[in-house]
């Protein structure tokens, strides 16, 4: 093309002809919306069209749901062995209208990885208000699960009325058994769960700050390996806000490697900060600093209840006790108790005196009871 030097018209020609050559945005290219084929109102199921749309976007795409539509699902959305995959939802609403299956999850990832949802919301079935009773045949669901994927981020996302937990990670169900790993869970709404918050069966370096939870059955915070190949590292729980619950944190029964846990910062309101870590092995470090709470456990519990701890540090921390020690630790070393507000505790620690070998660098502060 031959252009006259200066003319303002053939800059416009060159430049129209430019932009034409180029290819669209990635992201504009690649981004699907739901049809308008598949009902947004809620009337019914639509479990396969949204599945099926889904398995159609390909990977590297950003997914649009509907501004604010209603989608009864009561099925589970699947993302199996996806990569690069966004969620949009732009506020619209995932729902359940019949009890389902003992797994059924709102929306469930297996293997894969960076996946990213933002602005969903998840509705369970469990929609009579009882959050504490424990439905044994429907446990396991889920609002979001994720079984070994890597790279998962869920922002401004909500889940309520769920008969099992908020959020699980855990292994996928290859010979393989990777964990999720790198996930967070951000400035997001949590409510009414009957089992537990946020349970960490099988997950590595995860990130849960900026949340409300609030009404859960059992625990908010739940670390529990179910096998020896399943193991919880490198998590950060911080600066979360968290209202009823029967405990606050438990790590039960894990025999599998536990330790890395972080939990900073978060705020209590109606419920007590009782901790539970009582697994069938030797698990560690961890650290509990600057969580508060103003209202006391039970008369006689202690806010901690510990055993088989290698590394504990418990920092900074405000919580009413009912007369009983704060911290209550048993076979276990590097435990550091120190700078607390505990008022009413008989002590903020008490000891069984477990015999630990004291290395150059070890924080140990143990009184024997």
């Amino acid at each position: 093309m031959r252009v006259r030097k200066g003319s303002a018209s053939a800059t416009i020609a060159i430049v129209a002809a430019v932009l034409t050559a180029l290819p669209a945005c990635a992201g504009a290219a690649k981004g699907r919306t739901v049809p308008a084929s598949v009902d947004a109102t809620g009337r019914t199921d639509v479990t396969r069209q949204l599945n099926r749309f889904i398995a159609g976007v390909p990977s590297g795409s950003t997914l649009r749901f509907r501004h604010r539509a209603r989608y009864r699902v009561d099925g589970t959305l699947r993302l199996t062995n996806r990569r690069n995959l966004t969620l949009e939802g732009d506020g619209a609403t995932l729902f359940a209208t019949t009890r389902g299956g003992a797994h059924r999850s709102q929306l469930a990832a297996e293997r894969g990885s960076t996946i990213t949802i933002s602005d969903l919301n998840v509705i369970g079935a469990n929609t009579t208000g009882d959050w504490q009773t424990f439905y044994p045949d429907v446990q396991w669901q889920a609002g979001f699960e994720f079984d070994g994927t890597r790279g998962v981020t869920l922002d401004h996302v909500s889940a309520q009325s769920v008969f099992g937990d908020f959020v699980y990670l855990g292994t996928d169900h290859t010979t393989a058994r990777g964990p999720a790993t790198d996930v967070v869970v951000r400035n997001s709404s949590f409510k009414r769960a009957a089992r537990q918050g946020v349970a960490l069966v099988a997950a590595r370096n995860v990130t849960i700050q900026g949340d409300s939870f609030d009404q859960v059955g059992w625990a908010t915070f739940d670390v529990e390996p179910d096998s020896a190949p399943e193991t919880v590292q490198q998590v950060r729980i911080a600066s979360n806000v968290v209202g009823p619950s029967e405990f606050f944190l438990t790590s039960r029964g894990a025999k599998s490697p536990v330790g890395g846990i972080d939990v900073a910062n978060n705020t209590l309101q109606g419920t007590s900060l009782e901790v539970l870590l009582k697994s069938g092995g030797r698990q560690g470090p961890w650290a509990f600093t600057g969580n508060t709470s103003g209202t006391p456990v039970v008369a006689g519990i202690s806010a901690f209840d510990v055993k088989r701890v290698d590394g504990l540090t418990v920092t900074g921390n405000s919580a009413p006790i009912d007369r009983a020690p704060a911290v209550r630790v048993s076979e276990s070393c590097g435990v550091d108790v120190a700078g607390n507000s505990f008022p009413g505790a008989t002590t903020d620690l008490l000891s069984d005196g477990f015999g630990c070998e004291r290395s150059s660098t070890s924080t140990t502060q143990i009184r024997p009871a």
